[in-house]
Order: structure tokens, then C-alpha cells, then sequence
């Protein structure tokens, strides 16, 4: 299985001011998406699952300041990776990957039984 993931890191708060800037993100909540690639629904599109959380940030030693109007989706992305570890990215991915399995080809299958 071919598996796309999608971060999507632009829900975020900030400090009003903090130091000599302004509007310093502190708090991104992130959701980490999974898409199958190559094995698609019934209805054509791809099979998907996500996972997301709150990721604080470490603003004491901020060097190069982004305003937050000119933040990307990815600049935030990359922020929340180096904050939570390679190892716990890697982590989500894999319960994503599992999730994504069980979706495709489910191992338990519940019913309701008429009366």
C-alpha cells in the first residue's frame, strides 16, 4: 500500500507580544492525515485516516522571527516535527498505517441483530 501523508499545522496561538515581537506562536494544533494512494473506495477516492494533538513550542530562543502572516503550512509543519521527535512522527505514522489496514481489510465487523 502506497501511503500519502498530509500535515495540516495552521491552527495555531500565539502571544500578543512576546519580547520585541508580536504574535509568537506557541501552541499548533496539528492533524496528521493518511491517504492510500493505490487502493481507492468504492467510490474512487482514497481510503483515510487521521490523528491529531497540541504541540507547544519552545519560543525562548527564537533566532530568526517569522511574522505570523508571512508562516506557511509547511515552515509550521517543520516546527512540530523538530518539536515532537522524528521517533514520535514516526510513532503516528505507523498507528496511521495499522488504522489505514484495518479500514481496508477490517478483522472485526460489527451488526445489530433485529428483535
Amino acid at each position: 500500500m502506497v501511503i500519502e501523508y498530509i500535515w495540516d499545522c495552521r491552527r495555531v496561538e500565539a502571544y500578543p507580544i512576546q519580547g520585541e515581537n508580536q504574535d509568537v506562536v506557541y501552541i499548533v494544533n496539528w492533524i496528521l492525515i493518511a491517504n492510500s494512494t493505490d487502493i481507492l473506495t468504492q467510490y474512487n477516492i482514497p481510503y483515510s485516516v487521521q490523528v491529531g494533538g497540541i504541540q507547544q513550542l519552545d519560543t525562548s530562543t527564537i533566532t530568526d522571527f517569522i511574522p505570523i502572516w508571512d508562516l506557511t503550512n509547511e515552515q509550521v509543519t517543520t516546527w512540530v516535527v523538530n518539536a515532537m521527535g522524528i521517533e514520535q512522527v514516526d510513532i503516528y505514522k505507523l498507528q496511521l498505517e495499522s488504522e489505514l489496514e484495518e479500514l481496508i481489510t477490517p478483522t472485526s465487523v460489527s451488526y445489530t441483530i433485529d428483535e
